[in-house]
């Protein structure tokens, strides 16, 4: 049985918004460079229930606030594209069973059908903003797909919670202070093609994750080890490659079953 989903198709309903030094001229939504979360989530939130796609222009994009992604949504964030906090943005607090504050560039829950393309940068400005700001979260979501793309000045990649039937891949990082991609309590998941260079470590799998496929990981130089699995056991890893300083490349406690 394939735990991949199915990639979804450009929707009909397509909308463009561009930065404010975007070198297109024209499109449906145009930020201004301040809070330009408003004018991505007005172009989100105009698609029909039915679904459509967004795109994001290439442009240097600032956010003050988290994106929220809709149900049957596809959102291209286009080559040449940046997003980024603010310097000493305070956006919304995710607060977590450790009670520890999470802010997240991207942040969505309780959805399905979501596809997220990143072909540009993902910056969360974690000089400059407060508790552990990160790229994109999907709590509580199935049958979702991100081409995770570049994450710079992230304390996270991405992470994933409580999800169903969902595929990240292709996801880059040379700094983030955890795991590019973080997995909790999560089934039926695929994750392939994932880097980390000279940052903590790559993937980790928490909280009884089940019944995952990862393949294709990748640590160079990283402080701790590539591959991460805590309770998570029946999961099965194939290609975790360490290269140079890096620690060790899998660490496991508490999981049974895994291959």
């Amino acid at each position: 049985m394939s735990i991949s989903p199915q990639i979804h198709s450009i929707r009909e309903a397509t909308l463009t918004v561009s930065a404010s030094d975007s070198r297109e001229n024209y499109a449906d939504y145009r930020c201004d460079g301040t809070a330009d979360e408003v004018a991505i989530q007005a172009a989100i939130d105009a698609l029909p229930a039915t679904g459509g796609t967004v795109t994001l222009l290439e442009g240097n994009y600032t956010l003050a606030d988290e994106i929220n992604p809709v149900s049957n949504l596809t959102l291209i964030i286009s080559g040449g594209a940046i997003i980024k906090f603010v310097n000493g943005a305070t956006p919304t607090d995710h607060i977590d069973a450790q009670v520890d504050t999470y802010h997240w560039l991207i942040y969505g829950t309780g959805l399905s059908n979501v596809v997220i393309l990143n072909y540009g940068i993902l910056n969360a400005n974690d000089a400059n903003v407060a508790n552990w700001p990160e790229g994109i979260s999907l709590h509580s979501c199935t049958n979702c797909y991100i081409h995770a793309g570049r994450y710079e000045d992230c304390h996270g990649g991405v992470s994933i919670f409580d999800c169903t039937f969902c595929t990240i891949e292709h996801a880059y990082s040379d700094d983030c202070l955890t795991a590019v991609v973080w997995c909790e309590g999560c089934e039926h998941c695929y994750f392939n093609n994932i880097y980390q260079k000279d940052g903590f470590e790559v993937l980790d799998f928490n909280g009884y994750s089940e019944h995952c496929i990862a393949t294709n990981i990748f640590g160079e130089n990283v402080s701790e080890q590539v591959l991460d699995i805590n309770a998570s056991p029946n999961n099965i890893f194939r290609d975790i490659h360490s290269f140079g300083t890096s620690v060790e490349s899998i660490f496991v406690y508490g999981a049974a079953g895994i291959r």
